[in-house]
């Protein structure tokens, strides 16, 4: 063997080595670095797609063309279903407890221990650039990791937007999907063969309020969306805090689940959002949607003729998902099949073979990892998402099997922290913060997630299995929802507050008022400011010695109670006719107790001796009507408050009443 070869050889086995010892294998070292190009489009549904067919009028054949030349990701999930923590996530490789942004605008993820892949392939030599919507903490200044950077403030505008190009702030003329992609055609222009590049296009579109580019304003035109399935969804087997908003009857904190006198409450299909997004229809939705596909196939264009097509990396996916009246509802958050699913592309002709279709778990978490696997820069270990190269490899033995969803309490107070388990036929959701019944869907029988299972007596062992897959994955990824400060979200109330209106101190009087099952006291509606449209509290210093009815104001459409059922003290709030019990937890008759029941932020409270005790949500979150019967003390009269489930009044004694406008 002559010298040359004996060197060469003996180079090949040290590379071979050090690439071993790096967990990287020789071919990614040898090989050219490729480019990297990723398109994020913000709200787009996984079903969004013209080639799945769904909608036959709807056209997508930018997206289609990367979908028949690549891979398709039947199964990708988002963590966290709300645009900034997801976001970041798509940028770090962790979840949202990890990076830190955990809630909407409020912070940027932690870029000192949790780097974005931008950051690592900035200090490997790749030139690097972002485009579009940023909308993790305020303001569209520069972040780390961006050679290139033009951004905007928050959701930004459709038409004529503000932008910060490089420390430079200004307003654009134009249709912002256009001007963003005009925007990433440019940086594409400017790149050169002997560097790689990794741009990052983020799109404002197809967010609402949805508003087209002029030239697709009478693109569909006739084209109205049929009702969803689960429109017309089983709501008696759901939680209470979901259930509420669409069944009336009774509620109570101490039985989840199980829902009295209920009715339904009929609501027709409209494809408007109604006062939503400027009333514009669903259709608009994917009017919008056109101009991010033409601005596909500019960027691919674009390679094409800059001869880097074939080297480049293009990934293309959403942010999160989107109901379009699924479940009667719009938005995201929640931790249903149109919220946490999204589309996801990716085209590299040198690993993805053509018209692939990845049946596998896919997050976005693992966007990072990947890009930081097949450029060579090594995964870092604090990254919790996983690389796609096994997929494409058809080396998925050992892929996940299951994942952590997430989400903490953000702008829509209604909606509760969650966390949740999705295999790939199961699906378990838990309120950690909430006395609720779980969810729980075989999503193979039950797609729309319509029957939940959690309370079936027949399922409890798979229930058993679904929470302890939950603790494990728990435990895996460090989940705590106390590690963050989670910002207070609280519903304005349509009038100013007043503090204290209304009092009644009969021990300071020298005689508590006696109660001997029947009211007492009645303080007349004259003496009452309004408590329409605000929240409130109800506070009384009393010693029952039987069950029954402490105070009532109102009937059976508005009102509120104090009242002990088995010895337990609760306190109701009646609200559009349905009753929200927030019960006791132990039995208190002979006992002198300071009873305190609160409404506010969506949920009426109860505390015993100053202490929280137990809370339950609420539909409305304050009254929509004025309670029209007057307050009485001891018992109820006229319309009872508690119909059905007590009229009687209690013995015993009274000794201080108070109420409270606007109580914070």
């Amino acid at each position: 063997m002559d010298r040359r070869r004996f060197l060469s050889t003996s180079l090949l086995g040290s590379l071979a080595f050090m690439a071993a010892c790096r967990g990287t294998s020789l071919s990614r070292v040898s090989q050219k670095r490729p480019n990297f190009v990723f398109i994020l489009v913000d709200d787009q549904r996984y079903d969004a797609l013209g080639f799945l067919g769904k909608y036959p009028w709807l056209k997508t054949p930018n997206m289609d063309k990367l979908r028949k030349e690549g891979a398709y990701f039947k199964n990708a999930f988002v963590t966290h279903s709300i645009c900034s923590p997801s976001r970041a996530s798509f940028l770090t490789g962790v979840y949202s407890h990890i990076h830190g942004v955990v809630q909407n605008t409020f912070n940027d993820y932690d870029w000192q221990n949790c780097p974005s892949f931008a950051q690592i392939l900035q200090g490997k030599d790749y030139k690097t650039g972002y485009i579009g919507k940023w909308h993790q903490g305020p303001g569209g200044h520069e972040r780390p990791g961006f050679d290139y950077w033009l951004s905007f403030d928050g959701q930004g505008t459709y038409f004529d937007p503000q932008y910060t190009e490089n420390g430079k702030e200004y307003q654009a003329q134009g249709y912002t999907t256009d001007i963003l992609s005009k925007k990433a055609v440019d940086f594409i222009e400017r790149q050169y063969e002997n560097q790689p590049f990794a741009l990052y296009l983020s799109h404002k579109a197809v967010h609402g309020p949805f508003l087209p580019a002029p030239r697709h304003g009478d693109t569909y035109e006739g084209i109205e969306l049929d009702k969803p399935v689960n429109f017309d969804d089983n709501f008696e087997t759901k939680p209470q805090w979901f259930a509420k908003n669409h069944i009336k009857g009774v509620f109570r904190s101490s039985r989840p689940g199980e829902y009295q006198d209920v009715k339904a409450m009929p609501q027709q299909w409209n494809p408007y959002f109604n006062n939503h997004y400027d009333n514009r229809s669903y259709t608009d939705y994917y009017r919008t949607l056109s101009a991010v596909d033409e601005g596909v196939g500019k960027v691919y264009k674009a390679l094409e003729n800059k001869g880097m097509l074939d080297d480049t990396v293009i990934i293309f996916a959403g942010d999160n998902g989107f109901f379009l009246g699924e479940h009667r509802h719009l938005d995201k958050r929640m931790m249903y099949e149109e919220s946490i699913r999204i589309p996801l592309l990716m085209r590299y002709p040198k690993m993805v073979e053509e018209g692939k279709t990845i049946e596998e778990l896919a997050l976005n978490i693992d966007l990072a990892p990947t890009i930081l696997d097949l450029a060579g820069a090594g995964i870092p270990s604090h990254m919790q998402g996983k690389s796609w190269r096994p997929l494409f490899e058809d080396k998925s033995s050992s892929w996940r099997k299951s994942f952590l969803y997430e989400y903490f309490v953000d702008l829509v107070p209604g909606i509760p922290t969650m966390v949740g388990v999705r295999t790939q036929d199961w699906k378990l959701i838990h309120y950690p913060n909430l006395d609720d019944i779980d969810e729980m869907y075989d999503l193979k029988n039950d797609p729309h997630e319509m029957h939940n299972l959690a309370m079936v007596k027949e399922y409890q062992a798979k229930k058993k299995e679904l929470h302890k897959e939950l603790r494990r994955l728990i435990k895996e990824t460090g989940y705590d929802q106390n590690k963050w400060e989670i910002k207070p979200v609280r519903h304005k109330p349509a009038r100013p507050g007043s503090g204290l209106i209304i009092e009644r101190d009969f021990e300071q009087q020298g005689k508590p008022l006696v109660c001997d099952g029947e009211p007492v006291m009645s303080i007349e509606n004259d003496e009452f400011p309004s408590l329409k449209g605000g929240p409130f509290t109800v506070d009384v210093i009393v010693k029952a010695k039987s069950d029954g009815i402490v105070l009532a104001k109102g009937g059976w459409n508005n009102g509120f109670a104090v009242f002990f059922q088995n010895g337990i003290p609760s306190f109701a709030y009646r609200a559009n006719s349905s009753l929200y019990i927030a019960d006791g937890h132990e039995p208190a008759l002979g006992r002198r107790l300071r009873i305190t029941g609160m409404v506010y932020n969506s949920k009426a409270h109860l505390y015993i001796d100053g202490k929280f005790v137990s809370s339950i949500p609420v539909s409305p979150y304050y009254f929509m009507a004025e309670p029209a019967e007057n307050l009485n003390l001891g018992g109820d009269s006229g319309t009872a408050v508690l119909g059905g489930i007590m009229n009687n009044g209690i013995t015993g004694s009274i000794y201080r009443f108070r109420l409270y406008d606007c109580r914070k």
